[in-house]
């Protein structure tokens, strides 16, 4: 991002968690959901939006200020949204916040929070969800693993997850 880019004072207020600059930027008309400007080599380009990045970081009032301004609480994802990011990340007033903000939960979420059976209902219903992959290439087992719940991770394993797939940024 250029220099006098007027989204890299937003992204930076959004990054650093400072309020006054993001309510300030917010204020001028900057896009809450304004995807940040990604080379076309990443494999995030045009998928990280601010409630994700402020959900990753966990910072609950630079997502309540962005919710307050019309954010998309699903990030403008069907899988990997703030929900999912908040609930892998351990940020356990977030994944409260979003889902007062009706934000639809996943597989993906299920296993991450270690809501066991209702994935296993889940897989018996549809068993290709333990090899399903996210806008990244993220499996279940990716967000298993990093949420380190051993019981989704069995799970996962039984129901055919391959322990070796790659996401898009070749992470296993």
């Amino acid at each position: 991002m250029k220099k006098n880019d007027p989204r890299r004072s937003f992204w930076h207020a959004v990054h650093r968690g400072d309020l006054p600059a993001l309510r300030a930027a917010l204020k001028a008309g900057a896009d809450p959901d304004q995807a940040f400007p990604l080379g076309k080599a990443s494999a995030t380009e045009g998928r990280l939006s601010p409630l994700l990045l402020a959900a990753r970081c966990g910072q609950t009032e630079v997502c309540r200020e962005l919710l307050a301004h019309g954010a998309d609480v699903s990030g403008g994802h069907a899988v990997l949204t703030p929900l999912l990011e908040a609930a892998a990340c351990g940020h356990a007033e977030l994944v409260a916040l979003f889902k007062r903000h009706k934000a639809r939960g996943t597989f993906f979420t299920q296993v991450v929070l270690g809501e066991i059976a209702a994935a296993a209902r889940a897989l018996k219903k549809d068993p290709g969800l333990a090899r399903a992959e996210d806008e990244l290439g993220q499996t279940p087992l990716h967000y298993a693993a990093r949420a380190l719940n051993l019981k989704a991770i069995a799970l996962l394993l039984k129901h055919g997850a391959d322990p070796n797939a790659p996401s898009r940024r070749r992470v296993t």
